[in-house]
């Protein structure tokens, strides 16, 4: 029930988006008030304050005859639109009760039990609608261009959590309000920000697919102190970037130093190449798993840039390269979708198994969006990631199943749908730790700092110091489950920091 229908039922008249309390009211033996908050600027109020701090006061008065023996002073003062139902002592359409005052005493005290009643009825009902209010979030996600698939997924793990969850904000709605970043390069999201924050008015930013997006909304974050959610884009540095970010998504050193201690210890390899997107989340990935290699004894004998993160490229040329140096492990980092599919085929076609090259990778790489697409020869690659499809846990199982129930038994809950998932729940635990107030950058990242939250990938928690994600890290292969291609899980690595902030390396250290 919207305001105005909530207070039309409870006393009959309309006052959109007022609030009503019960006040004491002079110093009269029973003495009752109703004082509403109102947003129509009736000219009969005094002023007040409410959500938006520009609202009036509309004063409603019934005073008990009792009270004043001989006398019927009792009334209802109400706004222009109504009228009073009781005044200068006569009923309206009724003789004057100042004959029998007894009589009237009677009928007023009557009349103020039920008025009394039926504007308290109101009023409770209005109240709840009332004090609700409508939260604008901004979400930024490519919609449009090759990786419109990754902001299709961010966008539905976003939207599942609010449908899921929305009775715990007390009445309190989400509105999210969706740009288009279009593209990997920073002005497109840079403006769709700058809109959101400035005509949008939002409270929140959230979402963000690629890193160069993140890093170009960040100084308007600080600027205009509203609180950025991200929600994927994994460059280990940017939340270094301004105060009022907190990620909980990944970290490109999350996964790649992990999987470059693998690679040494368990999957034996001596050397190994490494080829990424050339963007900073590449640059980050390949930086993290030479790190974690190398310290485990390996060597990494190249290092080879790969494109860019808008189109996919043809990676066979790059391909080819590594196949005639004969490494015991290639390393792949490029973004999931288009760019995972297509490198994972390149492998596969230039036979780079049978020359014995292991294939690894972040979990990008085998993209559960992609898996079953890709062919099962692809069965046997190594990955570190901190989600996949096929987790098995209770939350990841209710996920699962609310995520097929809501996009359909074909829909494919990835990494990218957490994160948009999980970047909602963060939002809510803003919203909620509001307790109603006003949403402040300060409030919010405080809010945030050291939250813990039982995901689909398991518990996670945000660095109370670095306002990044703690989470734990699967290393996986991929297996060939009766023609279903499957994630399993061959280790678990619990509650993982961000390795580049621990080591201080470059910009993390800043």
């Amino acid at each position: 029930m919207d305001r105005s229908r909530a207070f039309s039922a409870g006393i009959g008249q309309g006052f959109p988006e007022a609030t009503f309390d019960t006040v004491e009211c002079g110093s009269h033996r029973r003495l009752f008030c109703v004082r509403a908050v109102a947003a129509n600027g009736s000219p009969t109020a005094q002023v007040s304050r409410n959500a938006d701090g520009a609202a009036r006061m509309l004063r409603y008065r019934i005073c008990n005859t009792a009270a004043r023996p001989g006398k019927s002073p009792a009334r209802i003062a109400s706004c222009r639109a109504g009228g009073s139902a009781l005044r200068n002592g006569r009923r309206r359409g009724g003789a004057d009760d100042s004959a029998d005052p007894a009589a009237g005493n009677r009928r007023e005290e009557s009349m103020f039990r039920l008025t009394t009643g039926t504007i308290l009825a109101g009023c409770i009902a209005l109240a709840a609608a009332a004090e609700a209010r409508e939260i604008k979030v901004g979400f930024i996600a490519p919609k449009s261009g090759g990786a419109a698939q990754l902001g299709e997924q961010l966008e539905k793990g976003a939207r599942l959590y609010i449908k899921l969850h929305e009775k715990e904000l007390g009445g309190d709605t989400i509105k999210l309000i969706v740009r288009d970043s279009k593209r990997p390069g920073g002005p497109i999201a840079k403006a769709a920000a700058q809109e959101l924050i400035a005509r949008e008015k939002v409270e929140i930013l959230g979402g963000v697919i690629f890193s160069p997006n993140a890093m170009s909304i960040a100084p308007l974050a600080t600027a205009a102190k509203v609180p950025f959610v991200v929600m994927n884009a994994g460059t280990s540095w940017i939340t270094t970037l301004s105060p009022n970010i907190a990620r909980v998504s990944f970290t490109m050193w999350q996964a790649g130093f992990i999987m470059g201690e693998h690679a040494a210890t368990a999957l034996g390899c001596k050397t190994a190449i490494s080829g990424y997107t050339n963007y900073p989340p590449g640059k980050d990935s390949v930086a993290a798993f030479a790190r974690g290699f190398e310290g485990a004894g390996g060597k990494v004998i190249d290092s080879i840039p790969m494109g860019g993160p808008r189109e996919a490229p043809d990676f066979t040329p790059f391909f080819q390269r590594v196949k005639d140096k004969k490494p015991g492990c290639f390393y792949v980092f490029v973004p999931g979708g288009n760019h995972a599919a297509g490198a994972s085929k390149t492998y596969l076609a230039l036979r780079m198994k049978e020359a014995g090259i292991k294939f690894i990778g972040p979990g990008d790489l085998t993209h559960d969006l992609q898996l079953q697409s890709i062919g099962p020869a692809i069965a046997g690659t190594t990955i570190a990631i901190h989600y996949h499809a096929d987790l098995e846990n209770a939350a990841n199982a209710a996920y699962r199943k609310a995520f097929k129930a809501e996009y359909g038994k074909d829909a494919v809950n990835d990494f990218v749908s957490v994160g948009g998932y999980d970047g909602m729940a963060a939002v809510f635990h803003i919203i909620k730790s509001a307790k109603g107030g006003k949403i402040t950058a300060d409030g919010a990242i405080k809010a945030l700092r050291g939250w813990t939250h039982n995901s689909p990938r398991g518990k996670i928690s945000i660095d109370p110091v670095t306002r990044d994600i703690v989470q734990n890290i699967y290393v996986a292969e991929v297996v060939n489950d009766n023609g279903t291609l499957r994630h399993k899980t061959l280790k678990t690595i619990e509650a993982v920091k961000d390795k580049c902030k621990e080591l201080k390396i470059g910009r993390c250290g800043k």
